[in-house]
C-alpha cells in the first residue's frame, strides 16, 4: 500500500485530495488506478486508510474508509550531524529518516569542510523533499523536523535526557555500555562530527554541559558512517531492552 504525507488542506469531510509530485508519482511511476488503496497520515497522529475513487487530469480523489490514531516512537532521537559534502549529507538524510531519526539537526564544527552560507539555506527545500521521500517509502508515520543549522554551543543539550557525543581515536566507553536498561529515555541526542572530528574545546563543551562522550567500536569512521552506526546501535539497544 503506497504511504503519503497529507496536509490538513488536502482533507475535506471524507475525501482526500491529491495533486502535485504525489499524483504525478502515483499515476506517472506507480501507475495507480481507480480501487487502489492509500496510506495517508497528516503528521499530526493519524492515518487515513483510502481508496482511490476519482482520477482527473491534474487530482486523484480518496475516499477514506478508517482513520487510525498513531503514537510517536519513544525515545525520540535527534541527530546533530556536522555538515558534510552535499552528496553525503544527503544520504545521511535519506538514512537516518528511514531508522526513524526524530529531528535532523545541521551542525557546524571548527573543523567542517562545508560553511553556512546562502547556498545551504537553499538546500532546505530540496532536504525536506528527501526527508519526504524517505519517509513514505520506509512507511513512517511522522516526518522528521529539519531545524535550521547552528554551532555546537547552541546546541539545547538541556531538553534531552541523554546526549551522546561520538569520537574516534579515543579510549571512550562504547555507546552499547553506556545506557542503562533500567531508564526510560524520551528523548536522546547523537552528536556527530565532521571528517576531522572535534576539536577538544568542543568535546569539553559538550562534556562541561553534561553530555556523555562514547566510541561506536574500534574502526575510525567516515562521518556519513558514523551516523548511521550511532542510530543504528541505539534501535537495537531499545528493541532489545523493551
Amino acid at each position: 500500500m503506497t504511504q503519503l504525507f497529507i496536509n490538513k488542506d488536502q482533507k475535506h469531510g471524507d475525501r482526500i485530495f491529491i495533486s502535485g509530485t504525489d499524483y504525478h508519482h502515483l499515476i506517472r511511476v506507480l501507475r495507480s488506478s481507480l480501487g487502489d488503496h492509500i496510506s495517508a497520515t497528516d503528521n499530526k497522529g493519524y492515518c487515513y486508510q483510502s481508496v482511490i475513487e476519482e482520477i482527473k487530469k491534474d487530482q486523484l480523489v480518496c475516499k477514506i474508509s478508517q482513520r487510525k490514531k498513531v503514537c510517536k516512537i519513544i525515545p525520540q532521537v535527534t541527530l546533530a550531524q556536522s555538515l558534510i559534502k552535499k552528496d553525503k549529507i544527503e544520504w545521511v538524510l535519506q538514512k537516518a529518516t528511514e531508522l526513524n531519526v526524530a529531528e535532523i539537526i545541521p551542525l557546524q564544527t571548527s573543523r567542517t569542510v562545508v560553511n553556512f552560507d546562502q547556498n545551504t539555506f537553499k538546500r532546505t527545500q530540496r532536504w525536506n523533499s528527501i526527508i519526504k521521500t524517505a519517509a513514505q517509502q520506509s512507511e513512517r508515520m511522522f516526518l522528521p523536523e529539519l531545524s535550521a543549522p547552528t554551532s555546537i554551543d547552541k546546541l539545547p543539550i538541556e531538553n534531552y535526557d541523554l546526549t551522546i557525543m561520538c569520537l574516534a581515536r579515543k579510549e571512550r566507553p562504547l555507546l552499547i555500555n553506556c545506557l542503562a536498561s533500567n531508564i526510560k529515555y524520551s528523548k536522546i541526542l547523537c552528536i556527530i562530527g565532521p571528517e576531522g572530528g572535534f576539536t577538544l574545546d568542543e568535546e569539553n563543551s559538550i562534556l562541561n554541559r553534561g553530555g556523555t562522550v562514547v566510541s561506536l567500536g574500534p574502526s575510525i569512521l567516515r562521518s556519513e558512517t558514523a551516523a548511521i552506526a550511532c542510530l543504528s546501535q541505539l534501535q537495537m539497544l531499545f528493541k532489545r531492552n523493551k
